[in-house]
């Protein structure tokens, strides 16, 4: 891997970890100059770059030994709490995402649910809209009937002369009579 070294905004060129470290001894290059390779994120400072190794520089602490094994009987039972050791730290790992999944998934279905509710909800209302914009346009009464299916009737006040479609997969049905509110046969879906 090639890594580009500049200093004072200049470009000295580009380098391999094995130069870079060599360079350091002989002076050519120093801990803060930049460093940029494939893959990473913007320009930082050489002495972070993967493989270079700053002369004289703090060397890591020894690695912790393992955790002795809780006593048969006592301790965390089925993988309550895991330490694990990653790149020298020690990292604290609880399942913890089961639980969350616990606690989310029912949140985001109850929210999915009331989402659809409330699109079915408004087209309803869009539907009772073109019911009452046909009857005053064709003298209708309270009492008259009427049909969704019909594209000179209540279609035509729609928009794209088409039916809205219930989110839930439920199917609209029209009132008894033009003073009643269409419906859909999914529960909790009602004006």
């Amino acid at each position: 891997m090639k890594i580009h070294v500049a200093r004072n905004n200049q470009q000295l060129g580009q380098f391999t970890a094995d130069e870079i470290n060599a360079g350091f001894a002989s002076g050519r290059f120093h801990p803060s100059d930049l460093a940029w390779w494939e893959g990473a994120a913007g320009w930082v400072k050489l002495e972070t770059a993967p493989g270079v190794v700053v002369p004289g520089g703090a060397t890591p602490p020894p690695f912790p030994a393992p955790a002795a094994a809780p006593a048969k009987g006592k301790g965390m039972s089925g993988g309550m709490i895991a330490l694990i050791v990653v790149g020298g730290l020690l990292v604290l790992a609880v399942p913890i995402i089961g639980l969350l999944s616990a606690i989310a998934i029912p949140n985001f279905v109850k929210a999915r649910t009331t989402a659809q509710q409330r699109a079915c909800i408004a087209n309803l209302k869009q539907i009772d809209g073109a019911v009452q914009l046909w009857a005053l346009e064709n003298k209708k009464s309270a009492s008259d009937t009427y049909t969704l299916n019909d594209p000179l009737g209540v279609l035509a006040f729609l928009r794209d002369r088409q039916l809205p479609v219930c989110p839930a997969g439920g199917v609209y049905s029209p009132g008894k009579r033009v003073s009643d509110e269409p419906t859909c046969n999914i529960p909790g879906h009602k004006l």
